[in-house]
């Protein structure tokens, strides 16, 4: 394994361990998400898919009457809209436009 990455990776859930230890877990995990994709570099278009997933299925679970779920996927799927738009403006950033 590369050295880079795995210090990447290391930093990664080292700051998820910090990070759930001061903030609330949901928060923790948001922020470290975040950090993952600056640190690693991924790219924007991925936590749009990851977000349509969870739209899709916050739908089905509408459907079948489970509310508490629905809310759930509803409410990370916003998450992942926020960090995508974070993903642009950084590779926006980044190329210098």
């Amino acid at each position: 394994m590369d050295r880079g990455l795995l210090f990447r990776v290391l930093v990664s859930l080292a700051m998820l361990i910090v990070l759930s230890l001061i903030l609330p877990v949901l928060s923790a995990v948001f922020i470290a998400i975040l950090l993952v994709l600056v640190l690693f570099g991924v790219d924007c278009k991925i936590p749009y898919l990851v977000a349509l997933l969870f739209l899709v299925l916050a739908a089905l679970f509408v459907m079948l009457n489970s509310n508490t779920a629905a809310e759930f996927f509803a409410v990370w799927s916003f998450y992942f809209l926020a960090i995508g738009l974070l993903a642009q403006f950084r590779d926006g950033i980044s190329v210098g436009n």
